[in-house]
């Protein structure tokens, strides 16, 4: 898990069109894999594939719920891999997530299941090992925002109270 994130965000790094370093790597390849209609240089930042956006909908799906249950980094738990609806329904606000959003906040290991993607939303069943919510169940709505899925919403079979 922490080697997949590690690649994801290596991949969000600096621009490959910076002055100085050409670009030209970058659109011969999308030239010859079919990708891109043009000239990368000519290409807007955002018109560029995300790292993420590489990887299959079921691994893009896993990696969200993982960089959300299990990163420990609130970059992504709080922003990049969770919608503000969740942020704000688990921890008040940005602010709180961040703040709570430390390594022993994460689950050392998440087996995500049974995913069904219904065009733009998708559930799935995460499984975390370790940290605090270790040993449940966990039903996770997914939607795709901007060209990323991200945890929506997270309901737990953990009981209630004392």
């Amino acid at each position: 898990m922490g080697f997949l994130i590690a690649i994801v965000l290596a991949g969000c790094g600096g621009d490959d069109d910076e002055p100085g370093t050409g670009g030209a790597p970058r659109a011969a390849e999308e030239k010859r894999s079919g990708q891109g209609d043009g000239d990368a240089r000519d290409a807007p930042r955002d018109d560029r594939k995300r790292p993420e956006q590489r990887l299959s909908t079921e691994a893009q799906i896993d990696l969200a719920i993982k960089g959300v249950l299990a990163s420990g980094v609130p970059g992504l738990a709080c922003s990049r891999y969770a919608t503000p609806r969740h942020v704000k329904a688990a921890f008040g606000s940005r602010a709180g997530c961040v703040q709570s959003t430390v390594p022993g906040s994460a689950a050392s290991a998440v087996e995500v299941r049974k995913v069904e993607i219904r065009g733009e939303e998708a559930t799935a069943v995460a499984l975390p090992a370790g940290g605090p919510s270790g040993g449940e169940r966990i039903e996770v709505a997914l939607v795709r925002e901007a060209g990323l899925w991200k945890v929506d919403r997270l309901r737990s079979n953990a009981p209630v109270g004392p």
